[in-house]
C-alpha cells in the first residue's frame, strides 16, 4: 500500500520541481503490504489532490502522509493520507465550496492560478465510491491541508503465474506526438513520460492552437484533452478531420476522466479513434502508441474493431490512408492534518 501511494505521486516530482517546491513522503502505522482497493479511483485521487497542491504553491514544500488508522466498523482498518502544502491558502468561507466543479478561488493571489477545475469535484466523487471521506483544512498565507479516509481489505499476496510468460513492453520506434492538454501540471506529467517513452512532443494549450498546428505538419498522434477553454477536444478534432491537413486520418486519441460509456460514444462520433483515462501512466501511454502508431504496418488481414476501452479502440487497428510511425521554501507545511484526534470539515459541509 505504501509503495503504491508512492508511486502515484511520483510522477509529480518534476512539476513540483518547476515551481521551486520540494516533495516529502511519510507512511505511520502498522504496515499494511496487500490490500483490495479500487486502484484505478484512489490513483486518480491522489494525483488530483497532489496536483492541486502544486498549483496553488511556489516555492514551498508539499508533504504526503499516510497513515493506518483502527477500524471504524470493527472490520475493516481504514488508511488516512495527508497532501499538506505551503500553498497561499484558502479562506474560510471557501473551504465549503472547494470540492464543486469548476470552482475559482477568490482572492488576488489565487486569481493568477485560476479555479480548482474538475480536479477536486472528481476527488470527491470517487472517494464516495470507495466509501471514504474527504476535507480539508487551510489558513490564508500558510496553507492547506487535504485529507481521505477510506477502508480496505487486507488482502493476500496474490500467486505468481508460473505459466504464463511475461509479455514483453511494446517495442515502437520514436514518434513525433501532439499534446493537447490546457493543464499545466497534467501537460508537464505527460511531457515527461512521453519524453520518456523516447518520443518527441509539440504541444499546443487549446483546441484552437492544436487545430492550427495539425494543420501545419504531420504528427504519428495526437493526443487530445476533451475539456478545454477556446476550443474543446471534440470541436477541434472534428475540424482536423474535415480539414485537408496532413492528419485528417492520423490518430486521434481522447484523454478525459470522464469513463461513461456514453461519453466514449461521443468520441467516437467526434472522429476520434481511441480513449486513454486520466491520469496517465507510463504502461497506459505505451499502450495506446504500440496499438496505434506501429513500427511496422500490420498485416494485410487487419484485426476487426473493437469497442472502446482504456488504451483501447474504437476503429480497426490500422485506419485507412494512417502512415506508419516513422523510423525515425517557505516555512515548514503544517505537521499533522486532521486526523482521527478531531473531526475536521468533511463534504458536504
Amino acid at each position: 500500500m505504501a509503495s503504491f501511494c508512492r508511486t502515484s505521486s511520483t510522477p509529480s516530482a518534476s512539476a513540483a520541481m518547476a515551481g521551486g517546491n520540494r516533495i516529502g513522503w511519510e507512511w505511520s502505522g502498522a504496515a499494511l503490504t496487500w490490500v483490495r482497493v479500487d486502484a484505478s479511483r484512489l490513483r486518480q485521487v491522489l494525483v488530483n489532490l497532489v496536483g492541486n497542491a502544486i498549483k496553488f504553491t511556489r516555492d514551498g514544500r508539499i508533504q504526503i502522509e499516510a497513515e493506518t488508522l483502527p477500524p471504524e466498523d470493527g472490520t475493516r482498518p481504514m488508511v488516512e493520507i495527508r497532501v499538506i502544502d505551503t500553498g497561499i491558502g484558502i479562506a474560510e468561507e471557501e473551504l465549503g465550496k472547494v470540492f464543486d466543479d469548476f470552482h475559482t478561488i477568490g482572492g488576488a493571489e489565487a486569481s493568477t492560478v485560476g479555479g480548482t477545475g474538475l480536479g477536486l469535484g472528481i476527488a470527491r466523487r470517487f472517494m464516495q465510491a470507495l466509501g471514504g471521506e474527504i476535507g480539508v483544512e487551510s489558513t490564508p498565507g500558510e496553507g492547506s491541508a487535504f485529507w481521505v479516509r477510506f477502508p480496505v481489505t487486507p488482502a493476500e499476496a496474490p500467486a505468481p503465474d508460473t505459466d504464463r510468460p511475461e509479455a514483453p513492453p511494446p517495442d515502437t520506434a520514436p514518434c513525433r506526438i501532439l499534446l493537447v492538454e490546457d493543464n499545466e501540471i497534467n501537460l508537464d506529467l505527460a511531457r515527461h513520460m512521453l519524453r520518456g517513452l523516447g518520443h518527441s512532443v509539440t504541444e499546443a494549450r487549446d483546441g484552437r492552437a492544436a487545430v492550427a498546428l495539425a494543420g501545419a505538419e504531420p504528427f504519428d498522434m495526437i493526443l487530445m484533452d476533451v475539456r478545454m477553454p477556446v476550443l474543446n477536444g471534440l470541436d477541434a478534432t472534428r475540424a482536423i478531420r474535415a480539414g485537408a491537413g496532413p492528419n485528417a486520418t492520423t490518430p486521434i486519441i481522447a484523454v478525459s476522466a470522464n469513463v461513461l460509456p456514453e461519453a466514449r460514444d461521443r468520441f467516437v462520433a467526434a472522429g476520434m479513434t481511441g480513449f486513454l483515462a486520466k491520469p496517465l501512466s507510463p504502461d497506459s501511454l505505451a499502450r495506446v502508441i504500440a496499438r496505434y502508431a506501429p513500427q511496422a504496418p500490420p498485416p494485410a488481414s487487419a484485426a476487426p474493431s473493437a469497442p472502446l476501452k482504456d488504451g483501447g479502440a474504437a476503429a480497426p487497428a490500422e485506419t485507412p490512408g494512417q502512415p506508419p510511425c516513422p523510423m525515425r521554501q517557505k516555512s515548514t507545511p503544517p505537521r499533522r492534518a486532521p486526523g482521527r484526534h478531531h473531526r475536521p470539515r468533511l463534504w458536504p459541509p
